[in-house]
């Protein structure tokens, strides 16, 4: 008879609590640490990646996704629009020599919500494994993240240097 593992109260089968937060279970503390450490970037959402998942499911690949704080999203936005070749530069720098597909944007619009309205600026950052070659091994999943999060401290320093 099978032994099944008890998931943590309120987390997935495949997930244990850190913090308030169920997360993935192969996620390093340490990275979860310094991923909520950052200045300017807030982590939205990661996934050490499910293999087992459906083909074409983007679950099956890890990902880290961050939307620049609120309190510097209308200013890294300006600075995208005006001085676009060099955020574009410091994002290249920082992911550029990695094995990564990095997608960073800029969204702006109006939201209306229970009888009031609001304009708003969202920037996001989305990183996952760059697409496979034939002749190029995957990373190990510790080392992607290493080197991923190594990265992503990388531009969030140079980005809180930007805003002075």
């Amino acid at each position: 008879m099978p032994i099944f593992q008890q998931a943590e109260p309120g987390c997935g089968p495949q997930e244990r609590r850190w913090r308030d937060k169920c997360v993935d279970a192969g996620l390093d503390d340490d990275w979860l640490e310094r991923l909520n450490s950052l200045a300017v970037l807030d982590l939205i959402s990661i996934c050490e990646g499910h293999p087992d998942e459906p083909e074409f499911e983007h679950r099956r690949t890890p990902h880290i996704n961050f939307r620049v704080k609120e309190i510097h999203a209308e200013t890294i936005a300006a600075f995208w629009n005006s001085e676009r070749a060099i955020l574009a530069a410091l994002i290249d720098k920082a992911f550029l020599a990695l094995p990564l597909s990095v997608v960073f944007e800029v969204r702006s619009g109006r939201e209306l919500r229970s009888g009031s309205a609001a304009d708003f600026v969202l920037c996001l950052l989305k990183l996952k494994p760059a697409p496979l070659s034939l002749d190029r091994r995957p990373p190990a999943k510790a080392e992607w993240f290493r080197l991923t999060i190594d990265a992503i401290e990388t531009l969030d320093h140079r980005l809180a240097d930007q805003l002075g």
